[in-house]
Order: structure tokens, then C-alpha cells, then sequence
């Protein structure tokens, strides 16, 4: 895996990290205190450690008119730079001012959050600015966006472009008064040297380690999904190909790698564009994944790779260590010597649809522990106590913890430990504090509770979280996993008075009047949880204040955008589960108790209106971005319409403010054809119904002048291309004639 996937990768992450922001005062206005120079050191010097928020932005203004057609355009409305504000339990980040109108140099004009992970980041207003709202990162454009002031009838965005840092640096920058931010951490972009006489030799990522887990759980994404660069051809997911240097320019190069017992034959040409310049090729490699879930152990995996240059054909072998399933990257590095964190790969040890879980949910039934799972439809109280069922059903069973994390591997390229699969942490009856916390979140992602996987150096444990009406996070919680099997009298001396404040004595009450008959005679196994919930909040707490840079959260309801779940041969594995929703394709699996996880944004589908507000939606659309491509057509867009390639029509039914899925209108066009909506970055309040999709113009026209004796006075007829906004055939409606 390389470069390119760590930038989309940390646009699902929830980070965190810093810069030690010192600010003054002037007329209760904020600045910050120093020139731009420590700005430009500090992103340079922790390029590696960004948030995808973070940098130089330049502004663009884009008004649209109430047909969300674009009108005007003003580049290099403002530039600012955004970067952490370590320290602040105000806020995460702050915006800095460079030249915006009204604003002085250097004053801190928005507070902005990290917004949960989710790509969107609230912000407040400072200083002289005057409205709050949010930005929204795109990780297909890299570009952020968010409201802009418009005329009456018009939406306006203001869409920032980074334009420092723009790739990794090749030195350290110094800071002011000549000290250095940050030490090692850029690292030189330097070509390998390839001393074989071809000029080619064969590379493999991770230093020649392959990951089954990597394989397997990355394996269904689109590659197209990531961006491209220059010196790397192929597939952007592959792991194993050659790194040459170009002898002259547009040279053809033809790569065969010869079947394994793992992989099939693999054959593609490339051409390389520029001379002397080092690519990096990787083929896309078919692999036999049921032998890849079958792995219990390492073994040797040779290569053969057969490179013709420019008409010359040579043969090189290398050998890879093919690791065991349970193995799982941490760390390592790129092509380029680039740092990859990879620990979001644990994801894929979290298995909501396992049938031990299902085993589980069963079993808590039986006990009478729970009757229904509810998710967070129960509230603060109905999400704790389903996730102490777990807690003592697992511990009713033995599971205890083991600090046995070794997988008898070393590299000094790659960093990696052995997670546990749910199976085999039943069968061992142990678990280290990763195997627990993928158990947990593997039961709590099954009923529709939100769950985070949290690393701190040397550590892991979970986090979940309940939603509010409006799909916002509204209590979070913690749970230190490895206290699963620990002595129930055995707790920290400072962890009883810490106890007394809240949520829980609420949460103690609430358990106490569950499961001990609402009795107040004392429960160890309860006290025993609540405090691992206490304990997890502390060591999180504790981190974040000390080193605040490493500490990753991976939120499993992102997470599971990129990285699907892993299970040995012989085990049905899915992403679907009993009353949850598969990541796969959307659809709802048969739920015994209909659960239904509600999305953490605001969904199209569901009105705000009085009448169902606290309700949740029936289904859970996965979202594309899209865009227009023409001149007066470039506004980004979120669809739920299916991806399609080439060229082909649909009829534009209106643009509304007002949404409502169910809505009689709608029901006579959805005879028509499939009906998908638009939703207009980056505040989704306007919406495009749309009626598709059509191979004719011909086919298209048809249904719009039904559309139009529907009562729908605005319809339009667009052309795309490979699913964006091509052009707008008719902009006079009335004018539709065959």
C-alpha cells in the first residue's frame, strides 16, 4: 500500500496531534502571536502528522442560483492557515488570517472542532468573523468548503485549495531564533538506486512482508477511488512490482509476474513518460483469498517477475514473507521511504457479522439479560446496559486477558502484531488489549451501537458513543477491555471517589436496576464494568494531555468505508449482521429486532418536521461525491444513484429545499425510473431529484415532458459522463419538444 492511500485513509480517522499555539489579546479580538514563519515550519516539519484540516488554503467564492446552477466565481477570495491548537479543551484547531477582508493579519477568526472524524469540523466564529456553520474536507479533491454569504435567492460556497504544504518536504524548516520543530520528521525524498544491469529491480512493500489481513480487507475497494501521481503507475493497491528508471522518454514496458500457489498470473504494459525519471509499477495481482484466510503461519513466497524494456526481456525472482492471518501491520514505510501508520488496518478484526456474535445476542436472550437489542434507540441507559450483557456473558465464559501480543516476526521495516480472530479468542479464552477490544466492537457494531477503536502508545481500548435526534454524537463512553477477566475486588485507590461523578452514579443506578432486581446491595461484576468504563475515560484523558500526537481513534461507522472485516476458511464472515446494515451493498439484512444504525449526518430521507423527529431512516444509502464539469456547472455533490460508466441522460425533476423521500408527487415518477437525489455541497440543503438512468437523449426527453405533466414545471434534461454532471441540454424548459 502506498502514499497515496495514507491521505484518504486519515480523512476517515478521528486524530489528533498539535502545535504549541501561543495567542494574544487586542480589543478581545485573538491573534496569533508570531509571523507566518512558524506556520510554514510547523506544517512542513509534521507534514506526516497533519490533519487533512490542516495547511495553507487559498479561497474560492462559487454562487449559485436557486437552480443550483453556479453564476459567478471570485478565486483568491481570502487565504488562511488552519493548524492545531494543542492544549485548548476549547476547541482543536484554529483559523489564522492572512489577508482577509476586514481581518487583520494573523487573527484568529474561527475555533473549529475535529467534528467526530466524519470529514466535517465545526467552527465558531472569532474576532471579526461573523457567522459559525462547519467545513467539509473532500478526500477525492483534497479541497475544504463551507457556507459563503450570497444574495437573496442565492447559495454561495467558499472552496479552499491547499496550497502549502503540497507534497512532503525534502528539509527541515528552521523556526524563528534558528531552533527546530519537530526533529525527524521529514523524510528525503531520494530515488533508490537500482544497480541490476536492466535498470529495473523487483520491490516489494513493507519490506517484502505481505499481509493477508491487508489483502482480504482491502480487497474490494474501486482504485480508482485514489488519486494518482506522476512516478507510480498500476495499481495503487498492490503490493508486490518493480521499480525502473525510465531510459528514455514514452519507453514501453511489459511486466509479467508467474503464478503462485497464491496468485495467478498477472501481465500489463505501461508506458514511461518521462526519461531518467525512477517509477515505481505495480500490476494488479489476482490472489486466491480462501488460501489467504487458511494462513496459520508465515511462509516464503517467491516472485518471478519477466520485464521486457523497450523490446530487451529479462527475468528477476524475489522472495516475500507471506505473514499468518492474524498478523496485523502497524506501521512502515511507502516507495518513497514515506512514514504509513497502518494501525486502522485493526479494523479488520472487527467482525459485526460473525456468527459467534450472533451466538452471543442468542445466549443474552436465553439469560434474560436483554430481551430486545435496541442499539441506541434506548438511549444512554438501553446502549450501557446492552453493552454490560457482553461484558458479563463474556466473562461467564472465561475470557481473560492475556498480554501475549509477539508473532514471532521482526522486521525493521515493518512494525506489526498478531491480533486474535473472534474465533480464535473463544477458542483460547484469552485476549491481549487489542483481541478484546475488536471482540467488543465486533458485539456493539452487531446491534447498532457506534463503537472506536483506540490506540495510545502500547495500548488499546473502546470507545462507543450515542446519538441525538439530529444523528450528532451525544455521550461518549469507555470501556477498558482487558479488565474483562480481572479480579472483581482489585481496582485503582483513587478509582472509588472518582466514581461519584457523573454519568456514572446515573449508569450505576440504571444497572443496578436491570440486573440486580433494584436491589442496592453491592454487584462486584457491575462495579467491576463501571469501573473499566472509568479507567478507559482516565487513560484517554491522560494521553491526550501528555502526548496528544499519538493518539489514534479509528471510528468504526468510517473505518468500515475502507476497511472490511477479515475471517478464517471455514467461517462465514460478513459485514451484514443480525439487525444491522451491510457496508457492502446497503441492503438490510433480516433483523430479528429491527436495528437500524442511524447515520452521524443529517439524512435526506428523513423530514425535519415535528411529527418524526427522534425517528430513524428505514435505510442507509451510501453516498458518492460527484461533480459537474462544466464552466458554469462545477458544484461537488453527494448521490445515492449507483456508479455507471460512459456516457448516458437523466432528467432533472427540480431542486428543493424540502426533500421528503415519501413524498405522493415522487410515487408516479418512481414508475417512470429509478429516482436518486443530488444533495449540493457543502451544507446539503438543496436537493436535486433526479429521474435516470437514460442511453438516448430521446429516452430521456420522454420521461421529462411526463415530469412536466406531473406538475413539475422545472425540469431539466442532463448529460454525464462516467457519473458526474456533463451538461445541461435544455435550460428553457417550456421548450421541450420531440
Amino acid at each position: 500500500m502506498k502514499k497515496i492511500l495514507l491521505s484518504f485513509v486519515f480523512s476517515l480517522l478521528f486524530t489528533f496531534g498539535g502545535i504549541a499555539q501561543t495567542t494574544i489579546t487586542k480589543n478581545n479580538k485573538e491573534f496569533f502571536n508570531g509571523d507566518d514563519r512558524h506556520l510554514y515550519a510547523y506544517l512542513n516539519n509534521n507534514y506526516h502528522q497533519l490533519d487533512p484540516l490542516e495547511g495553507i488554503w487559498s479561497f474560492t467564492r462559487v454562487e449559485y442560483n436557486e437552480w443550483g446552477l453556479e453564476v459567478s466565481r471570485t478565486p483568491n477570495e481570502y487565504k488562511a492557515a488552519i493548524v492545531r491548537d494543542k492544549g485548548n479543551v476549547r476547541r482543536a484547531f484554529v483559523e489564522v488570517n492572512f489577508n482577509r477582508l476586514f481581518c487583520k493579519d494573523y487573527q484568529i477568526t474561527y475555533s473549529i472542532q475535529t467534528g467526530g472524524g466524519s470529514g466535517v469540523y465545526p467552527l465558531e466564529p472569532e474576532g471579526c468573523a461573523s457567522a459559525g456553520g462547519y467545513y467539509t474536507f473532500n478526500s477525492i479533491y483534497n479541497t475544504i468548503s463551507r457556507s459563503g454569504v450570497a444574495l437573496v435567492g442565492h447559495s454561495a460556497a467558499l472552496v479552499g485549495v491547499r496550497i502549502f504544504p503540497q507534497g512532503p518536504p525534502t528539509e527541515i524548516m528552521p523556526m524563528p531564533g534558528g531552533s527546530v520543530a519537530a526533529p525527524g520528521q521529514a523524510t528525503p525524498r531520494i530515488a533508490r538506486t537500482i544497480t541490476h544491469a536492466s535498470g529495473w529491480e523487483p520491490y516489494i512493500d513493507w519490506g517484502k512482508n505481505i499481509f493477508p489481513s491487508y489483502l482480504l480487507s482491502m480487497g474490494t475497494i474501486d482504485p480508482k477511488t485514489f488519486p494518482k501521481t506522476e512516478d507510480y503507475l498500476g495499481d495503487p493497491l498492490s503490493i508486490a512490482g518493480i521499480l525502473v528508471n525510465a531510459p528514455k522518454s514514452n519507453s514501453e514496458i511489459s511486466i509479467e509476474i508467474d503464478e503462485t500457489e497464491f496468485t495467478r498470473k498477472a501481465s500489463e504494459t505501461f508506458n514511461l513518460a518521462k526519461k531518467g525519471r525512477q517509477y515505481a509499477i505495480f500490476p494488479k495481482i489476482s490472489w486466491n483469498y480462501e488460501k489467504l484466510r487458511g494462513l496459520n503461519q508465515a511462509t516464503p513466497l517467491d516472485f518471478t517477475f519477466k520485464v521486457t524494456l523497450n523490446g530487451k526481456t529479462t527475468n528477476q525472482t524475489a522472495t516475500a514473507n507471506l505473514r499468518a492471518l492474524d498478523d496485523c501491520p502497524l506501521f512502515s514505510y511507502d516507495y518513497k521511504g514515506d512514514p504509513i501508520d497502518l494501525k486502522f488496518l485493526a479494523a479488520a478484526y472487527v467482525n459485526e457479522g460473525h456468527p459467534k456474535v450472533k451466538e452471543f445476542m442468542k445466549d443474552i436472550r436465553q439469560k434474560g439479560l436483554i430481551r430486545d437489542f435496541s442499539g441506541i434507540q434506548g438511549g444512554d441507559e438501553g446502549a450501557v446496559s446492552q453493552v454490560y450483557a457482553f461484558w458479563k456473558l463474556l466473562r461467564d465464559k472465561g475470557i481473560s486477558y492475556s498480554s501475549i501480543t509477539n508473532n514471532g516476526q521482526t522486521n525493521k521495516e515493518v512494525a506489526s502484531q498478531r491480533i486474535r480472530l473472534l474465533e480464535d479468542v473463544m477458542d483460547e479464552t484469552q485476549a491481549n488489549c487489542i483481541d478484546g477490544t475488536a471482540l467488543f466492537a465486533s458485539c456493539l457494531e452487531a446491534i447498532s451501537i457506534p463503537s472506536v477503536l483506540i490506540f495510545v502508545p502500547g495500548h488499546a481500548f473502546l470507545g462507543y458513543y450515542t446519538l441525538d435526534n439530529e444523528g450528532k454524537i451525544k455521550t461518549s463512553y469507555f470501556l477498558e477491555t482487558t479488565m474483562l477477566g480481572g479480579d472483581l475486588q482489585s481496582l485503582p485507590s483513587n478509582v472509588s471517589d472518582l466514581l461519584a461523578e457523573e454519568p456514572y452514579p446515573t449508569m450505576r443506578k440504571a444497572l443496578y436496576q436491570q440486573f440486580n432486581g433494584g436491589k442496592s446491595n453491592q454487584n462486584p461484576q457491575i462495579d467491576h464494568f463501571i469501573a473499566a468504563s472509568l479507567i478507559g475515560q482516565l487513560t484517554l484523558k491522560k494521553h491526550l494531555q501528555e502526548h496528544p500526537d499519538a493518539v489514534m481513534m479509528i471510528n468504526m461507522a468510517d473505518a468500515r468505508k475502507l476497511v472490511k472485516p477479515i475471517y478464517r476458511s471455514g467461517n462465514v464472515g460478513s459485514t451484514a449482521s443480525e439487525g444491522s446494515l451491510s457496508n457492502n451493498t446497503g441492503k438490510k439484512s433480516t433483523p430479528q429486532n429491527n436495528v437500524v444504525r442511524p447515520q452521524t449526518t443529517y439524512n435526506p430521507t428523513t423530514p425535519k418536521s415535528p411529527e418524526n423527529i427522534g425517528s430513524l431512516p428505514k435505510t442507509q444509502p451510501a453516498y458518492a461525491i460527484r461533480r459537474g464539469t462544466e464552466s458554469y456547472d462545477l458544484s461537488e455533490f453527494k448521490t445515492d444513484a449507483p456508479a455507471k460508466q460512459g456516457e448516458y441522460y437523466k432528467v432533472q425533476v427540480h431542486l428543493t429545499a424540502n426533500y421528503i423521500v415519501d413524498k405522493t408527487e415522487y410515487l408516479d415518477l418512481k414508475k417512470q425510473a429509478r429516482l436518486d437525489i443530488e444533495l449540493l455541497m457543502p451544507d446539503l440543503k438543496m436537493t436535486r431529484v433526479m429521474l435516470g438512468d437514460f442511453d438516448t437523449e430521446k429516452k430521456a426527453r420522454s420521461v421529462a415532458k411526463k415530469a412536466q405533466s406531473l406538475g413539475f414545471n422545472n425540469v431539466a434534461i442532463v448529460r454525464y459522463q462516467d457519473g458526474n454532471r456533463k451538461q445541461s441540454i435544455y435550460r428553457d424548459w417550456k421548450a421541450l419538444e420531440d
